[in-house]
């Protein structure tokens, strides 16, 4: 039970500094470094996320989380990152994939924005500030509840309040429902 608390408080410490290597794929550092260098000059709505390299990078990121969030899983190989073996009785572990779920979607956000499928926030770019500027922009299935679990990430994040399984889960299932009906991941 302490090596499983321990390796999570390393996997969160590492995820709440922003550890690019854990979450991103060179490609995807590129494409960042790009977008924090200008928008595009192309001001129509196009495919949800062009780079087909990419699409594939945040696809095998979800599926880390799909993969976290299983019941019967006993470990997972995080994309870019390493084998983690986990005891999945402890409820507190799901928060590890519940925060992989928010920065999966911050990703697909930073990346829509920059390839001008929704607007760069106009003040600094935060998950909160990319969903502001997206909501009217995209098919939002349930903003609401992502946007309560935006607010519980940072909790977490923040202030190291765990969240119970039943919790992680329902915004790990929200957050996918907005995939999905963006057509960045499949069902």
């Amino acid at each position: 039970m302490a090596g499983s608390r321990n390796c999570l408080a390393v996997l969160s410490r590492e995820l709440s500094t922003a550890n690019p290597p854990l979450l991103r794929t060179g490609r995807q550092r590129s494409a960042i470094s790009r977008h924090r260098a200008g928008p595009p000059q192309n001001d129509t709505l196009g495919v949800m996320i062009k780079d087909a390299s990419t699409l594939s990078d945040i696809r095998a990121q979800w599926n880390a989380v799909r993969t976290l969030a299983s019941r019967g899983a006993t470990g997972a190989q995080i994309p870019g990152g390493p084998y983690v073996n986990f005891p999945p009785k402890d409820s507190r572990f799901y928060n590890l994939p519940f925060l992989l779920a928010y920065a999966t979607l911050e990703q697909v956000l930073e990346l829509l924005a920059y390839e001008g499928t929704i607007p760069p926030p106009k003040e600094k770019p935060t998950l909160h500030t990319r969903m502001n500027a997206s909501q009217s922009h995209l098919p939002w299935q349930s903003f609401a509840t992502v946007d309560e679990g935006k607010r519980r990430r940072n909790a977490l994040a923040h202030d190291a309040t765990l969240l119970d399984e039943q919790d992680c889960l329902h915004y790990i299932r929200a957050v996918e429902e907005e995939l999905v009906a963006w057509s960045i991941i499949h069902k």
